[in-house]
């Protein structure tokens, strides 16, 4: 029988995971946790919801319960973020709560964390990911999955900073020097898309 113990991906930080040019920063979020939460029954949803105090949001939306973000990820599915010291102790809790209707997954380690913000945040994010980012379409406290590039993504809109939007972007681990290359292809190009 294969040992799995030696088939987890160790985390670390992208090598020069920031960029900061052309009206936008791209900061890598260490010790971010990312738990998926699937539930199959309307007990289940209705027994986590309990559990974090508030109802599970609805279609591409986000929603704040103290220091951990609750995000729509399709029918049944939603997937907590926040400091891995407040995740940790909640996978357990879901999945009692959950019960046999429900899968809680802890993403963590197979996930690469960043936020998006600037001037340049919501040109930067287009050039290589075809959702529309305006204020409109993705307003404050919006989720989609997307892709960049060639790679599938999460996406949400988070508060703005210094008046300007914010996206934090979560992408396979594995995934995290390919978007650093794409972001550092816009800063030495500027307003050219590659």
């Amino acid at each position: 029988m294969a040992d799995i113990a030696s088939m987890v991906l160790p985390r670390v930080a992208p090598v020069d995971a920031g960029i900061r040019a052309h009206g936008f920063v791209l900061d890598f979020e260490p010790f971010l946790g990312v738990v998926k939460l699937h539930l199959l029954g309307e007990g289940a949803a209705e027994r986590v919801a309990l559990l974090l105090g508030t109802p599970l949001p609805t279609a591409c939306r986000a929603t704040t319960i103290g220091t951990v973000s609750c995000a729509w990820l399709g029918p049944a599915e939603w997937m907590l973020t926040g400091r891995e010291a407040h995740i940790a102790p909640l996978v357990e809790r879901c999945r009692e709560a959950a019960g046999d209707e429900g899968l809680i997954v802890d993403l963590t380690d197979g996930r690469a964390c960043f936020v998006l913000y600037g001037r340049g945040a919501r040109n930067a994010l287009s050039t290589h990911c075809p959702l529309d980012l305006s204020d409109e379409a993705m307003p404050v406290s919006s989720v989609a999955r997307s892709l960049l590039g060639d790679v599938p993504l999460f996406v949400a809109r988070l508060d703005d900073r210094q008046g300007h939007p914010a996206f934090r972007l979560i992408l396979d681990q594995t995934m995290a020097p390919y978007a650093l290359r794409l972001f550092a292809a816009i800063d030495q190009n500027p307003g050219v898309s590659s």
